[in-house]
């Protein structure tokens, strides 16, 4: 499996989204809505090429000893809506192990 693909419904992730997947390349998180609450959110990742999250609002994480990217591969980046970039960048939780936060529209380009 090369690319995840979470749905809009999903609200919650406790203990981790995806850990040790070795061979996915991209996650696609369409919930605006969502929430971490304990645990790396992408563990072991090694292939991650890229992530694309549609919150416009970074997610909120209530486990200060978490990070969005854990042991994945260190060119890994995180894509977000156009006008939320800044907004992720501001947040250590996604921006300390993102090589980079783009908008989505340079995605395909």
């Amino acid at each position: 499996m090369k690319r995840v693909v979470y749905p809009s419904s999903l609200k919650e992730v406790s203990g981790g989204l995806l850990t040790n997947c070795y061979d996915v390349e991209e996650i696609v998180i369409l919930s605006k809505d969502i929430r971490f609450t304990f645990g790396m959110v992408i563990n072991g990742a090694r292939s991650l090429k890229r992530v694309i999250l549609h919150a416009e609002t970074p997610p909120e994480n209530t486990d200060p000893s978490a990070y969005f990217f854990w042991y994945v591969n260190k060119d890994a980046v995180l894509y977000v809506p156009d006008e939320s970039v800044y907004l992720y960048k501001q947040v250590s939780f996604y921006s300390k192990f993102a090589k980079e936060i783009l908008p989505m529209s340079e995605l395909y380009e």
